[in-house]
């Protein structure tokens, strides 16, 4: 089951890392690899939101400091 976030009601943007965490880590995604997906299973208005975020373009990746 996809995580899910609904921008509407933030409460659910902790529920979407941990679930979306959960499965990057059974996935064993690299930090790069786990901060570039993390857009896929939102909207495309929300996921235009977070990939103009400057810690989502950071270099080296930082997943703590984009979450």
């Amino acid at each position: 089951m996809a995580p899910r976030f609904d921008s509407k009601t933030p409460l659910t943007l902790c529920m979407y890392l941990s679930d979306y965490e959960s499965l990057a880590e059974a996935a064993q995604l690299t930090l790069g690899e786990c901060l570039s997906h993390s857009t896929c299973y939102l909207d495309e208005e929300d996921k235009d939101d977070w990939e103009n975020l400057m810690e989502f373009e950071a270099t080296p990746p930082d997943w703590a400091a984009f979450k």
